[in-house]
């Protein structure tokens, strides 16, 4: 790996102070961030970057690229699980560790659903107007069509089709519903909080509430009205959250 194929940012407005790590979720980037960050900027130095594999090894490589020793992490979704395997393998690199609306386990609505809603969409479309009808209407939730849709791009013809790769995507799903990362999850051992969207069927109450059984270290915060985007849903309120566990 090369830092230079890494496409990511810092801003270390608060020199000297510590380190926060912002890892988006599946089919996510840096920026989805952007509405977050700034609440942030005055009391820590922020890292955010373009996810390629989701993985720990990803994420030691960038903190040591860039010679950051030590950072509280936030993940969303894939990059939740990002986040706490890495702390596992590395807690003396994590000060605190936030963890947004996922678990150690995957849902079917979050796996086989998903992967047949992304694989069902009938790319490409014949223009910018058609491409937009379809998502905002037909998937069922206008967020996530136009968070879908923040992944797609217009070709020099006018046509609109992934710019990811669908493929990869898909398997990244399917192997994080074949593995099982409760273990990994137990022994946790830094200050941890796990952020719900009330509504979210990517973490179930049900697998939420295990999962602070599970990890005494672990404390829970549930969103009212927020699915699994709760950071987009409702920003004031996670970014709430968020100050009061870093501030303890």
């Amino acid at each position: 790996m090369n830092i230079k194929d890494f496409h990511f940012f810092t801003k270390e407005t608060a020199s000297g102070q510590p380190w926060l790590v912002f890892l988006h979720g599946l089919l996510g980037s840096a920026a989805n961030w952007r509405g977050i960050i700034p609440s942030f900027e005055d009391r820590y130095r922020i890292l955010s970057y373009d996810q390629v594999d989701y993985s720990p090894k990803e994420l030691l490589f960038i903190m040591d690229a860039l010679k950051i020793d030590k950072a509280s992490l936030i993940g969303h979704s894939m990059g939740g699980r990002a986040a706490f395997e890495f702390t596992e393998f590395h807690p003396t690199r994590v000060n605190k560790l936030i963890v947004e609306d996922i678990g150690p386990e995957g849902t079917k609505e979050y796996g086989a659903d998903l992967v047949e809603t992304l694989k069902s969409i009938p790319v490409p479309f014949s223009s910018k107007v058609k491409a937009k009808e379809y998502l905002l209407n037909d998937l069922g939730d206008p967020r996530f069509g136009n968070f879908i849709y923040t992944n797609m791009k217009i070709d020099s013809d006018g046509k609109v089709d992934w710019k990811v790769d669908l493929k990869k995507i898909t398997k990244l799903i399917e192997e994080s519903q074949a593995h099982s990362l409760w273990k990994v999850w137990s022994q946790v051992k830094v200050p941890t909080l796990v952020v719900r969207g009330e509504k979210s069927h990517a973490l179930p109450r049900a697998l939420f509430e295990k999962m602070l059984k599970t990890n005494s270290l672990s404390e829970g915060v549930e969103i009212p009205g927020a699915g699994h985007w709760v950071h987009f849903e409702r920003p004031h309120e996670f970014i709430g959250v968020i100050e009061k566990f870093l501030s303890i």
